[in-house]
């Protein structure tokens, strides 16, 4: 397979990706959370709230849109 053939093979996938962050308190990871969730190429977010931070996220102005991306567990 040459180079312009993997890159018609690579373009006819959708991307998808994974991260995850991890860090102290207070080190900034669920704003990041409610900054992803209103980035429109963002379908998804599974997040594992360890430190009740849905009240953070809860006051960052989310639409309805985006907080229906973030999937809390």
């Amino acid at each position: 397979m040459d180079l312009n053939q993997l890159a018609k093979a690579q373009a006819s996938i959708s991307p998808n990706h994974s991260i995850l962050i991890y860090g102290p308190p207070k080190g900034g990871k669920t704003k990041l959370v409610g900054t992803a969730a209103k980035i429109k190429e963002i379908n998804r977010i599974f997040w594992f709230d360890m430190e009740n931070g849905i009240e953070t996220l809860l006051h960052m102005g989310l639409t309805p849109e985006e907080m229906a991306k973030v999937i809390v567990f």
